[in-house]
């Protein structure tokens, strides 16, 4: 259900849902065309979720290298809860737009993930088994998880708790700082 009104320069998604076997989704949004640029109101909240399919429906405008990473990388997993509210002015519109950072407290994201797989990197095997919670503003991004487990050839394996990856500041540089870290339980780290 949506309405545009011409008058105002406005267009106003009063309710989205999308309803399937593995994807559950809502959405209110207002566009408006300021003296300035364009302004974008948006609140968004998910239930249980296919990983797979949520990934599909992220629009490729809004920070499409993360986009990518996400659909390249994360292999398994659901999502249990979500939700992300944004608030840009016509500033952080064009900022947006242009992949450049946004005012921290425009974007607001929380969630939680169980059974997800992810490569984290090349060579390595997917870490699984990971039940994750996360935030993402409009500068950081950060997702813990309590456990999760490396196999490799011949039956081996690896735990580990605690694990964390946390990027404190996502304005776009040549080295974005980031930190992780896994406490390993059991396994060989070579």
């Amino acid at each position: 259900e949506a309405r545009y009104a011409p008058a105002d320069s406005q267009f106003v998604v009063d309710r989205f849902t999308v309803h399937g076997p593995h994807l559950q989704a809502g959405l209110t949004a207002e566009a408006k065309a300021a003296p300035d640029g364009t302004t974008l109101k948006m609140d968004l909240e998910v239930g249980g979720s296919a990983l797979a399919d949520l990934l599909r429906l992220w629009p490729t405008f809004l920070n499409p290298d993360a986009r990518v990473w996400c659909v390249q990388n994360i292999k398994a997993g659901d999502l249990v809860a979500g939700s992300m509210k944004v608030d840009w002015d016509a500033h952080d519109f064009e900022e947006a737009m242009h992949k450049r950072a946004v005012t921290p407290d425009s974007v607001h994201g929380e969630f939680s993930m169980r059974d997800v797989a992810v490569d984290l990197l090349p060579g390595l095997p997917p870490l699984t088994g990971l039940e994750a919670a996360g935030v993402i503003t409009g500068r950081v991004f950060s997702v813990a998880a309590k456990h999760g487990v490396m196999e490799f050839a011949a039956g081996r394996k690896m735990q580990a708790t605690d694990l964390y990856f946390e990027v404190p500041d996502t304005r776009p540089a040549l080295v974005v700082p980031a930190k992780a870290g896994a406490r390993v339980v059991q396994g060989p780290a070579d």
